[in-house]
């Protein structure tokens, strides 16, 4: 099925009369599977910030979105995708409704630099208002962790780069986000990151946490 086939201009008319009436930023999470093939839906969303797993996009074919998102104002950052796939797979990638209202911000571990140039770890400092930013990772976890142990134990080692990387900057408003491939109780480092303060939205219970693709539970939010 088309994994974007529910992201319409309807749904994205509620999203607006929802919450941008209130003055609200609205953060979007959407597993692409391919960007290039989704950028008149994805680069014309009236989110403030979306974050993309998967965008499967070559350095020319990024490098055309970002000069497409300029000429309308809108800003797109993006991670090389798997070097050690034979074909393009997998990267991260985050839009934004107004031209410079973020930054990606340079990594200071080996570990998430390493993830970074994998396509699985981007860190992105994103403008809230008043000259301040709001420190953002998006996580795209490993293919087949639902049904792997040995997989999800890969993509929880993402989160105890991601622990160690935030350990590494200045404290300040914080958002992860991201396509896991697994269940978030299924994460160790996840469920102690929680237990030390953080707060799981997809419990939260907006009418707005919906999976990030159609086939998703827990595991894609």
């Amino acid at each position: 099925p088309d994994p974007l086939g529910h992201l319409d201009l309807d749904d994205d008319t509620a999203l607006f009369n929802d919450f941008f009436v209130k003055g609200e930023l609205v953060f979007e999470v959407i597993n692409a599977t391919s960007l290039e093939k989704y950028w008149p839906i994805l680069g014309s969303r009236r989110a403030h910030f979306t974050s993309v797993q998967e965008h499967s996009g070559t350095p020319a074919t990024i490098q055309k979105l970002k000069a497409d998102a300029a000429l309308s104002r809108r800003q797109l950052l993006a991670t090389p995708t798997d070097p050690n796939c034979t074909r393009n797979v997998g990267g991260v990638a985050m839009i934004a409704r107004y031209h410079d209202s973020m930054y990606e911000i340079s990594p200071r571990t080996d570990a998430f630099r390493h993830a970074r140039d994998r396509g699985r770890l981007m860190h992105v400092a994103c403008s809230i208002g008043h000259h301040r930013y709001l420190s953002h990772i998006i996580v795209y976890g490993h293919t087949g962790g639902a049904g792997s142990r040995q997989t999800a134990k890969r993509t929880n080692l993402l989160f105890d780069t991601i622990r160690q990387e935030l350990a590494a900057h200045t404290m300040g408003p914080r958002l992860i986000t991201g396509d896991f491939n697994v269940e978030p109780r299924h994460l160790d480092v996840l469920k102690e990151t929680l237990e030390d303060g953080w707060s799981d939205l997809a419990c939260a219970g907006s009418p707005h946490c919906e999976p990030t693709c159609l086939t998703a539970t827990a595991k894609n939010s």
